[in-house]
């Protein structure tokens, strides 16, 4: 076996070995991988506090408290408003059923019983609100697993630069490099997804508000849950929407919507250069992949991991590969 074989073989063992592990840590320590990931998330904002002169431990307490906060906001403002309109929406689908039936002659001559069907979903949705929310409330167990989320994320946060030293000691030079640069690629993936996942929502929220739509913040923040899935994102709502307005004959809308989807687009092009760095870049197909085949492997969780094994990989692949020295991108 040549030494092209050898290396392809160690990199795809140690691909293999890393995938089980992970999916071992996400069923039996899920909390602390979750404050890992937290603690990365919020360490540019702690950066932010240490140069404004507060010490590291201050900054922790103070970003991690303002982010529970927040958090706790939206997830029961957002989730209950989002339910309100979910039942809003179902008790007008037969209107609009019977305007699409109107509009598109290959459904005219369909016998479809719209509202029953709709209506036993609406009843589904009532009948199970309170026992979704009696489960919530009565899940204690979930509740300690998320206090040990935070108060670890509170310790990582605080200690992050003596892990940086722990790892930097006790591990190979390679090594080292390799967890530094995909922790910091892994950092500036997340922030940038944010970023431009609020500019999205708030985009289309007034986009669609100008253009007169009924509910702009519902479709805004639909579009903006979607804005992580790459090249499909914002597509999976606009396009059916503009279908349904040419249906309709309602041009204005329809091309408004089409140049606010161009909008959309053009803008999201623009951050992505203006934040991110060429070392960043992934193709959006490799990232839609990592993002699917993730969610098969890890669930939930894909959408995050999936990118991060991407990026684990392109940087073991220059180590072992390529055999390129690593330079340091980030220090913790």
């Amino acid at each position: 076996m040549n030494e092209e074989s050898k290396a392809n073989l160690k990199l795809i063992i140690i691909m293999i070995v890393i995938l089980i592990l992970l999916k071992i840590c996400l069923i039996f320590l899920w909390p602390f991988v979750a404050a890992i990931i937290l603690a990365l998330v919020i360490e540019p904002s702690v950066k932010h506090l240490i140069d404004a002169g507060f010490k590291r431990k201050t900054s922790s307490i103070i970003v991690i408290t303002i982010f529970i906060l927040v958090s706790s906001f939206l997830v029961f403002y957002l989730s209950k408003y989002i339910y309100e309109q979910i039942v809003n929406f179902l008790s007008e689908l037969p209107n609009i059923a019977d305007l699409l039936k109107e509009k598109i002659p290959i459904l005219k001559d369909k016998d479809l019983d719209y509202i029953n069907k709709i209506m036993s979903i609406k009843n589904i949705m009532d009948s199970y609100k309170d026992k979704i929310l009696k489960q919530i409330l009565s899940a204690s167990n979930k509740v300690l697993y998320i206090f040990i989320m935070i108060i670890s994320t509170i310790l990582i946060s605080i200690d992050l630069d003596n892990i940086e030293l722990f790892i930097k000691k006790y591990t190979s030079n390679t090594f080292y490099k390799v967890f530094i640069n995909v922790s910091k690629k892994f950092s500036d993936m997340l922030n940038l997804e944010i970023k431009l996942t609020a500019a999205s929502t708030v985009q289309t929220i007034l986009g669609l508000y100008i253009l007169g739509f009924s509910r702009p913040l519902t479709i805004g923040l639909i579009c903006g849950i979607l804005d992580i899935l790459p090249v499909v994102g914002t597509a999976m709502v606009f396009i059916p929407m503009i279908i349904f307005e040419l249906a309709s004959e309602r041009i204005f809308l329809s091309v408004g919507l089409i140049c606010l989807y161009l909008l959309l687009q053009a803008s999201r092009k623009i951050m992505e250069v203006k934040f991110v760095g060429s070392s960043l870049k992934i193709n959006p197909l490799i990232t839609l992949i990592s993002i699917y085949a993730g969610i098969k492997i890890y669930g939930a969780w894909g959408i995050i991991f999936g990118p991060i094994v991407v990026i684990l990989f392109k940087e073991l692949y220059n180590v072992i590969i390529i055999r390129c020295e690593l330079p340091i991108t980030w220090e913790l």
